[in-house]
């Protein structure tokens, strides 16, 4: 279980199963993480002449970020097993796209 986990809730079958899942995939979501973070140190690094036509691109690619971040440090957090059983074969870029959508809560 990594700092950010809590708990898992569910049987303990299930729980078995998800300590296994979230092993895996904290790698995942932590790389995740860096991307995003390392391009919002880009961004942030940009001088007025390199953003000069690029202010909106450069505005939503931070908003963008910020929200994956927000994401990615939710789903770290999650302690319903289903959740990680449910998603299991699922890359962590997927997740984070369907829960963008809305399609996961």
């Amino acid at each position: 279980m990594t700092q950010t986990q809590t708990q898992l809730t569910g049987s303990e079958k299930q729980i078995e199963w998800a300590e296994k899942i979230v092993a895996a995939k904290m790698p995942e979501i932590e790389a995740t993480k860096a991307k995003c973070e390392a391009y919002l140190v880009r961004i942030a690094a940009m001088t007025p002449e390199q953003l000069v036509g690029k202010e909106a691109m450069a505005a939503k690619a931070k908003v963008e970020n910020e929200r994956n971040l927000a994401i990615l440090n939710r789903m770290q957090t999650r302690t319903d097993c289903g959740f990680w059983i449910d998603y299991r074969n699922m890359p962590v870029v997927t997740i984070l796209a369907h829960m963008i959508s809305g399609e996961i809560k």
